[in-house]
């Protein structure tokens, strides 16, 4: 059986909810509204290209010059406005990477003094488990699963030395017992 003392496994519980913070960072930093946008301009500037191919080999040389000119004009405000984009993406992804890298140093200075088999045991789990590994045990109800334990599951775990890790039946996570455990 694993052991770890009641404070690891609490700060154990506080490292997974730092994870899931990265977590949600790293998913919203991959869905930035500004990508979308730059996609489009994208788009539209192939779209822009390819028409004034066309068109310089279907008009006279007065027309080539003038829907050149056109062009041109038409490209410098799309640069302009995907430059614009491009900087909003930037700026989104700098609060988001400044955002990971507290979030980071906070998961790093709460797991530093946890025992090495306990947190290769959480990351394991975590890898394994979709990136929940650890959950509490509240008021008989398993924060992992959403279930209540069990009455005869409950009265094992009261049973049970407070450094005894306990994993819940339903998910599989460690469950960290509380003051509000029971």
């Amino acid at each position: 059986m694993t052991t770890a003392p009641p404070e690891a496994q609490r700060r154990l519980l506080e490292v997974q909810a730092l994870d899931t913070r990265l977590d949600q960072i790293a998913h919203r930093r991959a869905n930035v509204p500004a990508l979308a946008r730059l996609i489009e301009l994208d788009s539209q500037l192939a779209d822009l290209e390819t028409a004034l191919v066309t068109s310089r080999t279907a008009a006279n040389d007065l027309r080539r010059a003038v829907a050149k000119a056109e062009s041109d004009v038409e490209q410098v405000r799309i640069r302009a406005v995907r430059d614009e984009v491009v900087a909003e993406r930037d700026a989104a992804f700098a609060e988001l990477d400044a955002d990971a890298d507290r979030v980071s140093a906070q998961r790093a200075e709460m797991a530093a003094p946890l025992d090495e088999k306990l947190m290769a045991l959480y990351e394991k789990m975590r890898g394994r488990l979709g990136g929940v590994a650890v959950a509490a045990l509240r008021h008989g109800r398993s924060e992992a699963s959403g279930l209540m334990v069990p009455g005869t599951e409950l009265a094992r775990i009261k049973g049970l030395p407070p450094e005894e890790i306990v994993f819940c039946e339903d998910s599989g996570r460690i469950l960290v017992r509380g003051e509000d455990a029971f």
